[in-house]
């Protein structure tokens, strides 16, 4: 991902140049790749795995940063006033989830009486450093909070929506869309599309709609910003070969307490560049943000996984650092409020990753691991070892014949047991004729045996 040296200035105070900055992302890992410079600005392009999708913005990275040097963070007020929050379900947009597992929530806001045109030469040149082109004011300011905030955004021509509505539901059976590529789509009934009153008029959390577009003419919007569940997303994209800027952070995991504040922040936007009022309340629509989730630390088991004691002042220094909510509830347990943009928190050893991010990788000393063999298990593979020899032997001092075959049959030895062919295992794409099913019977593999060394005369 592509984050702007002079955006991150934005949201937290940068001393040190690039090189710190890169140095700082790349020992808290976030990997620096590359830097480049775009007009003027280091373009720095990280490696975000896939579990950290808090940082497909250059808010997310901004936290990464600010963590690692303890430097408070200047987030707009339109975003801090609205996270987390949730508004009225009947506003003045008309929408309608009739798939609230593929959408559980959208929030939907009429802006009327827009100026449609240029973006301003600041919106154009950061849209220039993410490897977009402009577009036209709306669209850019769409794309600016996506890139700030993580949170995809999609507006259409309200006048062009029939009956004025939004319908998110999956595709019809022949329904097909004009993307705003200018591609024909055909769309298949697994689809989740966003429609209006008739037809498709976007391609839920993929791309929008050619018919619905932002245009010169255009003077009334429908803002849209939703959460759309991620597999939904990923099996669309690849069934229609379509991939985006938005799909790529659906598909990962958007910050669900980031939907309402991501539209205040646009709308906030719209009104400076473009003009425009807000008519009426805002939609929001679908369950309410979760519930912040909590993990209980056992600092003991920081020095049992990391081989450092990190003392319980300084483990919740690293916590708030990280803006992360630490309670103490014993001398040695650790209460810790997670916020709903770090997905990727699930369980205390992911606490413990965090911490060990903080104190720093280069400072755990490296130990080799040493391992024991209990004494009771390291018996009782010797018992079960001469056991089994002791077995052979009597076996074959009875005069029988120990055997080793393959655990893979042949066609012709199944039909010779007279096994039907129903009930058995076959290969996909077996390495040879002769081992095409699971063998339903050890007697065919004997007889080959047999006769194998009946043709060469061998007795024993």
């Amino acid at each position: 991902m592509r984050v702007s040296l002079n955006w991150l200035k934005d949201f937290i105070s940068i001393k040190g140049g690039i090189e710190k900055v890169q140095d700082d992302l790349t020992m808290t890992g976030l990997e620096v790749t590359s830097v480049v410079n775009i007009e003027g600005d280091s373009v720095m392009d990280i490696e975000i795995t896939p579990n950290r999708p808090d940082c497909l913005s250059v808010l997310g990275v901004a936290r990464e940063l600010a963590a690692t040097a303890d430097k408070p963070l200047n987030i707009p007020q339109s975003i801090t006033k609205y996270y987390m929050k949730q508004g009225r379900s009947r506003g003045a947009a008309k929408i309608e989830i009739q798939d609230k597992k593929a959408c559980s929530r959208y929030v939907g806001c009429i802006i009327k009486n827009v100026q449609v045109g240029p973006s301003p030469k600041w919106l154009v040149q950061r849209m220039n450093v993410m490897g977009l082109r402009s577009v036209n004011n709306i669209v850019d300011i769409t794309n600016h909070v996506l890139f700030e905030s993580g949170q995809p955004l999609h507006a259409f021509d309200l006048d062009k929506l029939e009956g004025s509505r939004i319908i998110v539901r999956k595709a019809r059976k022949g329904e097909s869309i004009i993307t705003i590529d200018g591609i024909k789509r055909e769309l298949d009934p697994a689809m989740l599309v966003i429609a209006d009153a008739g037809k498709p008029v976007a391609i839920a959390g993929i791309m929008g709609g050619k018919e619905t577009e932002i245009s010169n003419e255009t003077k009334n919007i429908l803002l849209e910003s939703a959460w759309f569940e991620p597999l939904m997303i990923r099996k669309t994209q690849r069934l229609l070969g379509l991939a985006s800027e938005s799909s790529y952070r659906f598909e990962r995991g958007v910050d669900p307490g980031m939907v309402l504040a991501a539209s205040a922040r646009a709308q906030e936007m719209i009104k400076k560049e473009a003009g425009g009022r807000l008519s009426g309340k805002i939609t929001d629509t679908g369950s309410k943000p979760a519930k912040d989730k909590e993990i209980m630390l056992a600092l003991n088991e920081v020095q049992r996984v990391l081989g450092v004691e990190i003392s319980p002042a300084k483990a919740m220094e690293f916590f708030r650092r990280l803006n992360l909510k630490a309670v103490k509830k014993a001398k040695d347990r650790i209460q810790v409020i997670i916020p709903s943009y770090r997905q990727d928190l699930e369980y205390e050893i992911d606490l413990i990753e965090e911490l060990a991010r903080l104190y720093g990788y280069d400072k755990i000393p490296a130990k080799c691991p040493r391992f024991t063999m209990h004494n009771a298990l390291e018996a009782e593979k010797k018992d079960f070892v001469l056991l089994a020899k002791s077995i052979k032997k009597k076996l074959c001092s009875l005069g029988m014949t120990e055997i080793l075959t393959y655990t893979l049959s042949s066609r012709a030895a199944v039909e010779a047991l007279g096994k039907p062919f129903s009930g058995l295992v076959r290969l996909s794409n077996p390495l040879s004729a002769n081992q095409e099913f699971m063998r339903p019977s050890l007697l065919s593999e004997m007889m080959d045996v047999m006769s194998w060394n009946l043709n060469r005369k061998n007795s024993s």
